[in-house]
């Protein structure tokens, strides 16, 4: 038997049938693959007016076509793997299509004619509000029918003149995880069966400006549904036994039989039929119904829904505080660690209500066109021991002597706040800040930390309180402890700790 040839190299001999089976790393598609994905097809420019946009100019990935067969079949699929048509209006429509069978995500699609000949597409971004097609929602339809396997859909009515919703379109979207719904009318009572189309998989659902929303239209049984089979309520009932985020904003504006209707629809029940059956939800974001009686909502967050760590709750001047306070101290018994508040007012019963999270609640901001409380405000930041981020911004509320006096009164159990917010109505000259600074620094070395500058006006000059030099150095005594402390709005000065 012939004995197999062998060659020397620098360490012995090597085996010569080893060596023909090496393969250059680069000659393997994952491996090129991923050399593309850090070469950007996108080149940034500026307008006229010095605003950066976006080009579609795939330069160096072209280049890299130019490599071998193997590098094309590599890299072709990376350079058409993303179409977002903010950015790729200058690519001729012929050139688009010939490639859309590679394409895997859309942005902003809006007036390309198609046809799209892509049937993998995992995120999908459609604008009707801007489109100029003749017959956009058509083509709009075609592309989400031809994708079965889409994740991510985020789907766009109009601002104006809002068009129907149609629940076939949602059928067979049996791998959604995301979905995001603006700007539709869905007074034809569509908008249960999308949603009950795609239950099962979602993980995050947004819906805002949905015109025409009427009494009963997410219920069990629905009312006036002549087309539709009887059937149980277990069997209608909505079930999102994946969903981690909600984020729900109604709107009865819109249409004449949802505007006659106005004065008896508040959302509740609505809310209510979404939530029932949300195990796993962690993130809810919502308006605050107007005129309900709030006790079976929060009964059903506080019993079905028990893993929610981070609400924001959007109210006005014609959600009352008490029902606030009812709702907040009632719906989420095992504790918050974020809480974002949009109120009339912060008063004492709301604080208190608010205060109940304290064992957990990490994050605060609350934003009121009214009065907050100077009592209330000295509640959160008592009770607060495990609060880093807080931001209370009033457009009332001037933080003057009285408000000094109340927050001076008490010790802060918020030791370890990191970010702090009084957007009250005080603001502080420059040259006040700088001699307090200066005084205060050779005094006490530590302020030596802290460095400012002079933020945005939130809320209009002529509304402000000018501050003392001696409200500001009582200010900056009440956060000199808090040694954790790194950010601190105060008014429109923004205050910073050096690391």
């Amino acid at each position: 038997m012939q004995a197999r040839s062998q060659s020397t190299g620098p360490t012995g001999p090597t085996n010569s049938a080893h060596t023909s089976n090496y393969t250059n790393p680069l000659d393997l598609p994952e491996i090129i693959a991923q050399v593309g994905y850090f070469l950007t097809p996108w080149d940034e420019y500026s307008d006229l007016y010095g605003d950066d946009h976006f080009l579609f100019e795939p330069d160096d990935l072209r280049s890299c076509l130019l490599v071998s067969k193997t590098w094309y079949n590599a890299i072709l699929p990376v350079i058409w793997r993303t179409y977002d048509g903010d950015v790729m209006f200058n690519i001729p429509n012929d050139i688009i299509t010939r490639h859309s069978h590679l394409i895997r995500q859309v942005y902003s699609y809006i007036d390309h004619p198609g046809p799209f000949n892509c049937s993998q597409l995992l995120t999908v971004e459609i604008g009707n509000y801007r489109s100029t097609l003749p017959d956009a929602r058509a083509v709009h339809r075609q592309l989400v029918h031809n994708n079965p396997n889409i994740k991510m859909l985020t789907w766009t009515g109009c601002d104006y003149n809002s068009p129907l919703l149609e629940a076939d379109d949602f059928v067979g979207l049996s791998r959604l995880q995301d979905l995001h719904l603006q700007g539709w009318d869905v007074s034809n009572r569509n908008l249960f069966g999308a949603l009950m189309a795609v239950s099962s998989s979602l993980t995050c659902l947004q819906m805002d400006i949905l015109t025409g929303l009427r009494p009963g239209d997410l219920s069990p049984l629905r009312r006036d549904c002549d087309d539709n089979p009887p059937m149980s309520a277990a069997e209608e009932r909505l079930a999102f036994p994946c969903l981690r985020s909600l984020d729900i904003r109604f709107s009865t504006e819109g249409t004449c039989e949802s505007t006659r209707l106005q004065k008896y629809f508040s959302g509740v029940q609505e809310l209510e039929d979404l939530l029932f059956d949300c195990p796993q939800l962690e993130y809810l974001s919502m308006d605050v119904p107007r005129r309900a009686e709030l006790g079976g909502l929060a009964a059903i967050l506080r019993d079905r829904s028990p893993v929610i760590r981070s609400v924001a709750i959007w109210g006005d001047n014609q959600v009352g505080e008490e029902q606030l306070a009812y709702f907040i101290g009632r719906a989420f018994t095992n504790g918050l660690v974020k809480l974002q508040l949009n109120a009339a007012g912060l008063g004492i019963e709301l604080a208190a209500a608010i205060a109940t999270h304290a064992p957990t609640l990490e994050r605060l901001h609350i934003t009121t066109d009214g009065q907050m409380d100077d009592n209330g405000i000295l509640e959160l930041l008592v009770r607060g021991q495990r609060l880093r981020d807080i931001s209370l911004c009033c457009k009332v509320t001037t933080g003057g002597e009285d408000t000094l006096s109340v927050l001076s009164s008490q010790p802060w159990g918020c030791k370890d706040v990191e970010k702090l917010d009084l957007g009250f109505m005080i603001t502080f000259e420059s040259r006040v800040v700088i001699r307090v600074l200066d005084k205060m620094t050779k005094a006490d070395p530590i302020m030596k930390e802290w460095t400012y500058r002079m933020g945005y006006d939130r809320y209009g000059s002529d509304r402000h309180v000018v501050g003392t030099p001696d409200m500001l150095r009582s200010y900056l005594g009440l956060i000199r402890g808090l040694s954790k402390l790194r950010d601190v709005y105060l008014g429109c000065v923004k205050f910073r700790r050096s690391p």
